[in-house]
């Protein structure tokens, strides 16, 4: 299972499969631009330019706690916004966290799927991890 939190909306999610989840809400503000630097690398400041950089930013900050709290349960492992490299698809609401360095059992470039959707004024990302990374 996992939890998230903001200071409108509590989110919980579980399952009875061995898949591992991870799920972030945060509210569907732009990303204050003093972070992006700190949460986006340049290859995904360059692939969110334009006039939704901000909320983009925002979504792929999201991601990136999914992601997180999925793969921790299974690795164990600590780490920075630079592990991970989002590319996102808003035409369909999904991403890809690709892992930059291993963790775990996650080597380089070991990919984790995940879904994101704004849901009253909240940006909501999930991951699953394939059981078969266990």
């Amino acid at each position: 299972g996992s939890i998230s939190h903001n200071d409108r909306w509590c989110l919980a999610v579980v399952t009875r499969g061995a898949t591992h989840l991870g799920v972030d809400i945060e509210a569907a503000t732009p990303l204050n631009p003093d972070l992006l630097s700190t949460i986006c690398s340049p290859a995904e400041v360059a692939r969110i330019a334009g006039a939704d950089r901000g909320m983009l930013a925002k979504v792929v900050f999201s991601a990136k706690e999914a992601a997180y709290k999925a793969q921790y349960p299974l690795t164990e492992t600590l780490f920075g916004f630079d592990h991970l490299d989002v590319v996102l698809a808003p035409q369909t609401g999904q991403f890809q966290a690709r892992f930059v360095q291993p963790a775990g059992q996650f080597a380089a470039d070991d990919v984790l799927q995940g879904r994101f959707a704004m849901v009253r004024g909240q940006i909501v990302t999930a991951v699953t991890i394939d059981p078969m990374k266990e």
